[in-house]
């Protein structure tokens, strides 16, 4: 007697089960009806575009930032310049590293200063 094979239908439909997923691609997904009611009700206190900066200076804060980064860089690679036996050794160049530092300090203050005028321009 010969077996029976499963009808090409019956394999198809047959789904593996991966025994290692976990987390939200273990869980089914019921399908959800939603009407137009339902989304209006959920957008409806939503009454302005969330604040924001236009067009040209979207990027300004990050590119602010980007600097303020940079500035703390240069002020630790000027603190550690100061322990070079050649700047360490004379008085002039631990002043002049001293000063470079207290103008990277300005620049990083200018940049806090800047988001007072960033808010008034965001501001509606």
């Amino acid at each position: 007697m010969m077996k029976k094979r499963p009808s090409v239908l019956s394999e198809d439909s047959t789904m593996l089960y991966n025994k290692w997923v976990s987390g939200i691609a273990k869980r089914d997904l019921q399908p959800e009806v939603i009407t137009i009611g339902d989304i209006v009700n959920r957008f409806r206190n939503r009454q302005q575009a969330p604040k924001q900066l236009p067009y040209p200076l979207d990027r300004m804060v990050d590119r602010l930032g980007d600097i303020f980064v940079k500035c703390a860089e240069l002020r630790r690679t000027l603190g550690d310049s100061l322990l070079n036996p050649t700047i360490k050794d004379s008085k002039d160049k631990i002043q002049a590293v001293r000063e470079l530092s207290i103008k990277i300090d300005d620049i990083q203050k200018q940049i806090f200063s800047c988001t007072d005028q960033l808010n008034k321009i965001v501001e509606k």
